[in-house]
């Protein structure tokens, strides 16, 4: 994983990497996204919501790398996130589309926010991870011409987003 992640960034970082805009089934990609998930849940009880903008169901984007993203964030969320919920979801704003995970988890302090989308950046020394996932979202999505954030409150969940 960490090999994948490291070669994954470096090939971004190198325009080697091509995305493929094509028309994508949101539903469909969210719906693969959430199968793919639940073997993460650690024998937790959370709920997993979908909160899709039914009026936009088709977006013209890189189908594998929204994958991934979404993937990735929704694992996180997972990980630091004991009882409650994940949502994940997706509306049309303006001239945008605006991405989110939503979680209920342990949240993150303030002067951690914009540190946690670096490259080896771990907050939770003991927690699996490489410290590569978050900062690899970003690049996928500065490279597709979009935003990346996150809101968050130490002890009541984080709201990832993206935008594009």
């Amino acid at each position: 994983m960490l090999i994948d992640d490291v070669i994954e960034l470096s090939k971004i970082d190198a325009g080697q990497t091509t995305f493929v805009q094509e028309p994508v089934k949101m539903e469909e990609l969210f719906s693969k996204v959430i199968m793919a998930g639940p073997s993460e849940l650690y024998n937790k009880q959370l709920d997993i919501i979908l909160d899709l903008d039914k009026g936009c169901p088709i977006v013209n984007t890189d189908k594998e790398a929204i994958y991934r993203l979404l993937n990735n964030l929704l694992s996180n969320a997972i990980k630091f996130t004991q009882e409650g919920s994940v949502t994940l979801g997706y509306r049309k704003e303006e001239n945008q589309y605006y991405f989110f995970v939503k979680d209920t988890g342990c949240g993150i302090a303030s002067e951690n926010q914009e540190r946690i989308f670096k490259r080896f950046i771990k907050l939770d020394l003991y927690m699996q991870g490489t410290g590569l996932g978050l900062a690899l979202c970003k690049s996928i999505v500065e490279h597709l011409g979009g935003r990346m954030g996150v809101e968050s409150e130490l002890g009541k969940g984080s709201t990832f987003w993206f935008t594009l």
